[in-house]
């Protein structure tokens, strides 16, 4: 399996807003907004139902248990990070919040699908899940590729991947080892794996449909 990078950079102060230009740690410090809203609204099945249709608030009040006011201030939140929009008083899920939560069905007549930044949102199970959806719908030879922070084969670093792995931990999912995705990966039925590194701290993991199935 090809190495892949474990640079060591630093990075500021948790309490204090990033100056520099990597993309991951901006994501870190903006993850502590935006993961407590998209976990409440999983736990309690928001996406789930307006998947089933698009409601009002009083709907989704009385369709989740919800206050009046918490269904206001969830929907609010939703909304502000692309995931819901309102059309004359209801609210429907957007393309990134179907596509987020794996609603709508695998595309087909593709040589490849791309992952990036989707396996760590997700527990081992539900990754094989997925891993066996991209597997049923690519041809043979077709691929499959993740693009991902990868942790060391001890999980205790690089850094940067560590806390990240903290941060999505809140909402199921964790950064993943090399190893672990080729397990997955390779009980999903995948075959060939390559692990190569891309920019900053994001590694492109590589699998490959067998020809004989």
């Amino acid at each position: 399996m090809t190495k892949y990078s474990t640079d060591k950079r630093p990075f500021s102060s948790p309490l204090l807003t990033p100056t520099c230009n990597d993309r991951l740690i901006w994501e870190i410090c903006l993850a502590r907004y935006y993961l407590p809203a998209l976990t409440v609204a999983e736990q309690i099945g928001l996406v789930t139902f307006l998947a089933r249709s698009p409601s009002t608030v009083e709907e989704v009040e009385a369709g989740l248990s919800l206050g009046l006011r918490g269904a206001e201030v969830l929907l609010g939140l939703v909304s502000a990070l692309g995931l819901l929009v309102q059309r004359q008083g209801r609210f429907h899920l957007t393309d990134e919040a179907r596509t987020y939560m794996f609603t709508d069905p695998c595309p087909s007549n593709y040589d490849g699908v791309l992952l990036g930044n989707i396996f760590h949102s997700w527990d081992r199970a539900t990754c094989l899940q997925l891993a066996k959806r991209c597997f049923e719908i690519l041809p043979p030879s077709g691929r499959i590729f993740l693009h991902e922070v990868l942790l060391n084969d001890t999980k205790d670093g690089p850094l940067v991947a560590a806390a990240f792995s903290i941060v999505v931990f809140q909402m199921g999912g964790r950064q993943y080892t090399a190893r672990e995705l080729d397990e997955n990966l390779r009980e999903a039925g995948f075959t060939d794996v390559m692990v190569n590194p891309t920019y900053s701290y994001y590694s492109l993991v590589s699998v490959r449909k067998p020809v004989n199935v």
